[in-house]
């Protein structure tokens, strides 16, 4: 029963990194093809959070991202603002506030001809840090990087290799008559593996 039990363990697990492996192999091609496509399109993304953690105080994070050229901007600015700064406010102008810094999330995609690229747009690996301050009472943190698009394959891509190389792998212990999961010696127990319960093909059917 243990061994059973360890058998189909072992084989939902590996079903499991099959799904996965397959939907990161998609992402990889997703990647690619916006690589790709960034040689002719910007690609725009933007996400913002704002919220409250007291009261009378907000703060805002936006993330943008911009691809082009095969490179992707990321640039994550936070807008923080204490309580200085809506005391004795009316409560049109706290209104009016939040509809230019909204409390929740927000986001928008868009895209624009590559053509239509601005002149000082980042064509280097860069990063920088910068810190402003409109009024009293109020930070602005922006953090900006610039940095190649092909290097966010890597991650997506190396499960699926993984895969193909666990593959690769099973087949010659099958062949050499070795367990395809743990790679235990069949010869004596050519049914069923006695180390991680695994069945063969051959007793399966």
């Amino acid at each position: 029963m243990p061994h059973t039990f360890r058998g189909r363990l072992s084989h939902v697990r590996g079903q499991l990194r099959f799904i996965i492996a397959i939907v990161s192999l998609f992402l990889a091609v997703g990647v690619g093809a916006l690589w790709r496509r960034s040689e002719k399109i910007i690609e725009f993304v933007e996400l913002r959070w704002g919220h409250v953690p007291r009261a009378e105080e907000y703060s805002c994070y936006l993330l943008n991202l911009q691809f082009y050229d095969g490179l992707l901007r990321a640039q994550l600015r936070r807008d923080y603002f204490e309580p200085e700064v809506f005391k004795g406010k009316a409560d049109n102008w706290k209104r009016d506030f939040h509809e230019a810094f909204p409390i929740g999330w927000d986001g928008s995609v868009s895209s624009d001809a590559i053509a239509n690229l601005s002149s000082t747009a980042e064509r280097e690996i860069s990063h920088e840090h910068a810190v402003s301050s409109a009024w009293e009472g109020h930070r602005e943190d922006i953090w900006t990087f610039v940095f190649p698009q092909w290097p966010l394959l890597i991650p997506f891509l190396l499960l699926p290799a993984w895969r193909a190389i666990q593959f690769i792998r099973s087949r010659r212990l099958k062949k050499a008559g070795c367990c395809a999961v743990c790679g235990y010696d069949l010869r004596a127990s050519p049914e069923r593996c006695p180390e991680c319960g695994t069945l063969t093909p051959a007793a399966s059917t």
